[in-house]
């Protein structure tokens, strides 16, 4: 069985991707067989693998990164806003009839047989969340978050964006939101996008730990590295022809893992993917 971690977050657009395909990076550097799976997403624009099916972009990013071909498995469930409705597909293909967002419910077969699957192929699983991990008006039917984790037993990190302010009270804000299933689940921190030296942060983090029980994994620099955003068709940067070129994109990908390694605790990232074997 593949060893798992779950990359979870505060909100949307914390860093959740960035910081999944980042990780699948630096594993398969360092000589695993990793993939990136998401299980649920949600994206006004979409990837289009060789054989046909439709992933959120974000897991052709982090297939990219592992050194693997994009899959329809890595994104079992893909919601995309057509016009005044929506297109739902099921492993990279279109299924009509799903119309209602708490139908999602019902495709959680689905998603585990697709992450059973790949976990007989790879050596390690990075998942990543969608969305705001607490969301009291959808833990009850969710498949995307705590309800997956829950499923696979998957070890999670949070991660909260400084940016927006209120890093500290998100975090614990989110963790205090999960029941005590999900709570147990929480393995780590990640605080992201920080401008400035970590020492500002003061003890902030250490008090944070003292609150619930939860080490700071590491705290990630507002970093200057361009991967094709997911719900973007176009880019960033906006010249298309960069993202186009695989050297440069091979390129923004290792820079990725070398600020990854810096800023995180990659022997505790390591204990915690031996600790769910």
């Amino acid at each position: 069985m593949a060893k798992k971690l779950m990359i979870q977050g505060t909100m949307s657009n914390v860093g959740k991707t960035t910081l999944t395909a980042g990780l699948c990076r630096i594993l398969a550097q360092d000589g695993h067989r990793v993939a990136p799976f998401k299980p649920q997403n949600l994206a006004s624009a979409a990837y289009v693998t060789k054989s046909g099916d439709k992933i959120g972009i974000g897991q052709a990013v982090q297939a990219e990164a592992a050194g693997i071909e994009p899959d329809g498995r890595m994104n079992p469930v893909l919601v995309k806003p057509c016009g005044s409705g929506t297109e739902v597909c099921i492993r990279g293909k279109p299924v009509p009839g799903i119309t209602e967002y708490g139908s999602m419910t019902k495709l959680m077969p689905e998603v585990l047989s697709a992450f059973q699957s790949l976990e007989k192929e790879y050596d390690i699983i990075i998942i990543e969340g969608a969305g705001a991990a607490a969301e009291l008006n959808l833990m009850d039917r969710d498949i995307a978050n705590m309800g997956f984790a829950k499923k696979v037993s998957a070890p999670v990190v949070i991660v909260g964006d400084i940016e927006r302010g209120g890093v500290f009270a998100s975090l614990y804000g989110t963790f205090g939101l999960f029941d005590d299933a999900a709570k147990k689940l929480v393995r780590g921190f990640v605080i992201n996008r920080l401008s400035g030296d970590p020492k500002h942060l003061g003890t902030g983090p250490s008090r944070l730990t003292d609150l619930t029980g939860v080490p700071v994994l590491g705290v990630v620099p507002k970093l200057d590295i361009h991967l094709q955003e997911e719900d973007i068709p176009g880019p960033i940067p906006r010249d298309d022809s960069l993202l186009e070129n695989k050297a440069y994109r091979e390129h923004q990908l290792d820079l990725l893992a070398d600020a990854l390694r810096k800023a995180l605790d990659m022997d505790a990232v390591y204990k915690i993917l031996e600790e769910n074997t």
